[in-house]
This record gives structure tokens, sequence and C-alpha cells, in this order.
């Protein structure tokens, strides 16, 4: 019996060391081949869904300098300028990042970097959703926060969970074996492209123009309560001395639209004229300068390009009206880091009224020019 048992053990330790050996060296986390990761091996899954437990461990390698942070409005942007030539940098946003995750994930990346650089990306909806704190696999136990004891514990954890589980070998055996094209290609700077063509056109309008009537009409005191975090946000980073540029992500005309026709007492305008005087309230208060906020809604022959009928454009600036593709992310990297500033897009500097009445007379014009397929769009939506 005793030959047995032995031999049974040393079946079950061979088989979990190959387990353990192969779901290495595949990696579909990406955090333990983090420095070697190329954008074919990291696409074969979607990492998706795993960036809650991967990007805290791939910040804690990098130790990024520079960084973009936001929900997945801002995942196409890619973390480089030449204004950050030099730094290591990072894009660190998620699918549907809260702004209580933002600001444990800005403290993150600032006590391993130290962060010097920053770019926040923030839209309205984020400050009236209340549907969840935090999404699903995040853990505050893994972040430089976390007790030390803590921390040791979701080690351990996040190596049995990437490794021994089920999981795991399948995600492992995915990231060699992928066969059917690529989706969404993810790179190692964090930020990701999605080439699917699933969602978006027409049926992606529809889909957030959906979710935007729900948000709208469900808005409640959440929106207080998440002004306070994005205050939190911005003193954090006036204390710490990190050079941060906030904008407000940039959105098709149409959509900006939608929520006048769901509830023309919105607080969408409200909102950047809160973020304006949280960001100087928190300068005053270290004796600095507001931090600049930029506002892109009222960009002629971007904003509000034609509504698709059907599938989309490969040259569109949106693929569902809300993510943009890699090619804007580019043009609001280079007009917020840039050398030459137009002030009129620079909210902290100008006048936000101004800037309102643009929006709504390039709104009204798109409206009116548009009839039939904006009266479609709305059809399918309300």
């Amino acid at each position: 019996m005793n030959h047995y048992i032995r031999q049974s053990l040393y079946v079950f330790a061979a088989l979990t060391t190959a387990i353990f050996v192969f779901t290495m060296w595949a990696d579909p986390y990406n955090i333990y081949r983090f420095g070697s990761a190329d954008a074919e091996r990291m696409s074969r899954i979607d990492q998706g869904l795993t960036m809650r437990l991967s990007k805290p461990w791939q910040v804690n390698q990098l130790k990024a300098e520079a960084a973009v942070v936001g929900s997945s409005r801002s995942g196409s942007i890619e973390p480089h300028n030449k204004q950050w030539q030099g730094k290591r940098s990072f894009n660190l946003s998620m699918a549907g990042l809260t702004l209580y995750e933002m600001l444990s994930t800005i403290e993150h990346a600032h006590a391993n970097g130290p962060l010097s650089d920053l770019v926040i990306g923030l839209e309205y909806e984020t400050f009236i959703a209340g549907d969840y704190k935090v999404g699903i696999g995040f853990s505050e136990k893994r972040l430089a926060a976390s007790t030390s004891a803590e921390f040791y514990q979701q080690v351990v954890q996040d190596f049995l969970i990437t490794t021994l589980t089920t999981s795991a070998i399948t995600r492992s055996t995915m990231a060699i074996n992928h066969r059917k094209p690529i989706t969404t290609r993810y790179f190692p700077d964090g930020h990701w492209e999605n080439e699917s063509r699933a969602w978006r056109g027409e049926s992606g309008y529809v889909s957030v123009g959906k979710n935007m009537a729900r948000l709208t009409k469900g808005a409640s005191s959440i929106y207080s309560e998440n002004l306070k975090t994005f205050a939190d946000i911005v003193e954090f980073c006036q204390r710490e001395n990190i050079k941060t540029t906030l904008f407000i992500s940039p959105e098709h005309i149409f959509l900006t639209g939608l929520r006048k026709v769901i509830n023309p007492r919105s607080n969408w305008k409200k909102f950047h004229r809160d973020l304006k005087n949280i960001n100087r309230k928190a300068a005053n208060q270290y004796d600095q300068q507001p931090f600049p906020l930029w506002g892109f809604n009222h960009l002629k022959g971007i904003v509000d390009e034609p509504l698709p009928s059907g599938d989309i454009d490969p040259g569109a600036w949106f693929r569902d009206g809300i993510h943009f593709h890699n090619k804007l992310g580019i043009r609001l990297m280079d007009q917020m880091l840039g050398e030459s500033h137009h002030r009129s897009f620079e909210l902290s500097q100008g006048s936000i009224d101004d800037y309102l009445q643009s929006v709504d007379k390039l709104q009204l014009h798109f409206f009116s020019n548009n009839q039939k397929v904006t009266a479609r769009y709305l059809a399918k939506i309300l």
C-alpha cells in the first residue's frame, strides 16, 4: 500500500510540475514573461477579462514613469509622445474602470514608478454609474496600499490562479494553439486596438445608446460621491507633484445629443463645470496651477462624422460612437502634450460656456442635416 501511495504522490507531483511549467511558459496573463511579451502572443486570448489581475503585476515590473488611465474609451491610446520620450510608459486603462479603481490604480503605479506624467480620461457615464464599485477580478490586496501580510497572501493566491487552475490551463492552451482570427490586438505597453466586426457600426451605436439611456435615466446621488473620489484623485496628483493632464473623452455628437433627448435636465453640462471647479480647488489647496483640462466634443469632421448604415467605414474615427480608433488617440496625445495648444480646447484656461455653446451648435447642425438617419437610430434606442 505504501508503494502505491508513493507512486501516486510521484505522479501527482510530476503532473503538477508539468502543469506549472506549461502555464508559466505559455503565460496567458503576461506577468511571468512580461519583459519579452509581444502583441501577437498577447492577442491570442482576451486580455480584457484579466486586466484587473495582470496590469498591477505588470506595473510592478515596468515601474512606469508616465501613464494613461481611464476606461476602455482610453484603451486605444498609445502611451507615447515626444514629451514622454525616454520614459517608461504604460496604458493603465481597463474596461469599465470606476473612479474608485482609478484612484487605487494611480496610487499603485506611483508607488512602483514613481509617476512623473499622467493623462486621465474621464466621461460623464462613469460619474453617474453606480452598478458596482470595483470590477470582477479587482483586489486591493495586490496593490501597493495593502499591508505586507495581505500582499503576500494575494501573491500566493494569484500564483495559484495563474498557473494551477483549469482556467490557467485553458488560457495557456489557447495562447499557444490559437487558430481563430485575432479580434482585439493587445500590446505590451498596455493599450489595445479592437479589430472585431462585432458591436461596431450601427449595432454598436445602438448598443451604446441603450446603455447611455439606462444610465442617464437612472442618474442619482452616486454622482456626488464620484465627484468626491475625483477630487481625491486630483488632490493626490497635486500632492505628489505628478504632471497631470485631464481630458473628457470625445464621443460622437449624436450621443451627446441623445442625452438631451432622454433627459433635457441632464447634468452633462454641469459635469464639465464641476470638473473645472474641483480641479481649481485642488490646485489652490497646494498653491499650484490647475491641471490642464481638455474637451474635444466640438471637433468638426471628427465627432460629427457620418453615422454608419450597417457596418462601419474602415476610415472612421469611432467604432461605436464612444470607442475611438488609435489614430484619434494619437491626435489627442499630440494636442494635449504637444507644444501648440488651441486654448479653445483647453477648458481649464478658456470659457466652458463658450465650449458648450460650440458643442450645442454642432449638435443642432448635425441633427437638422441628418434627420432621417438620426430618427432611425433614435427609434432603435428609445
